[in-house]
């Protein structure tokens, strides 16, 4: 098995897998908790570890209570694969950056589309909120990095 990336939450660890799956891993015990049926190319767990989102090479972002990890909330509207994933500090948004050059904003609990930011040219890689959720900042394969004010 190859493992694609790996991050962490808090008493939580979670990576994907060349095997289909996403593990998740308590730190203390050291043993795998939890195991979910799915690809990812990315993944963010929400600030109070509740929450996974996954996002895909199939233009698609997961959000799965790890409660009930089999009743995913599928968020569409990317036109490439998803690159960087991030939960707003207060937990409330979702961000996904693309390699189709944009970043969507989507409320975490419902999955609904809030906004689209554009300006890249070329694929988003990387993205990270501010201390204080004001600001996104995000880092593209068009050499630039955007500051995005988002009240």
């Amino acid at each position: 098995m190859r493992v694609w990336l790996l991050a962490r939450s808090h008493q939580l660890s979670r990576f994907s897998s060349s095997d289909g799956t996403i593990k998740i891993w308590n730190l203390g015990s050291r043993e795998c908790s939890q195991t979910i049926k799915g690809y990812a190319n990315c993944l963010a767990f929400s600030r109070d570890g509740q929450t996974l989102a996954a996002g895909g090479w199939d233009r698609n972002i997961q959000l799965r209570q790890l409660s009930h990890p089999d009743s995913p909330i599928t968020l569409a509207g990317h036109f490439n694969s998803i690159n960087a994933i991030v939960f707003s500090p207060d937990g409330r948004t979702v961000v996904s950056a693309s390699a189709d050059g944009n970043l969507k904003l989507w409320n975490a609990r419902t999955g609904e589309h809030i906004h689209t930011l554009t300006g890249h040219q070329s694929s988003v890689n990387c993205l990270t909120f501010s201390s204080d959720g004001e600001t996104i900042i995000s880092g593209s394969l068009d050499k630039t990095i955007k500051s995005w004010g988002i009240n």
